[in-house]
């Protein structure tokens, strides 16, 4: 796990390892990488990972 931890750091790849589905305030499915805590929505229904959940940055 340390070796996998530094190449997310240093190299920017990952190799995701995903916890169980979440579901979100809005009532949809996401996963989580454990490592690089990318975050991708779920379809419960088919049981997979769909798209890549973009993450909106709050203004400052």
């Amino acid at each position: 796990m340390p070796q996998k931890l530094l190449d997310v750091l240093l190299l920017g790849r990952c190799s995701h390892e995903f916890s169980w589905p979440r579901r979100a305030a809005d009532g949809q499915f996401y996963q989580v990488c454990l490592l690089c805590a990318a975050e991708y929505k779920y379809d419960w229904t088919t049981m997979r990972r769909t798209e890549r959940v973009s993450q909106e940055l709050p203004e400052s």
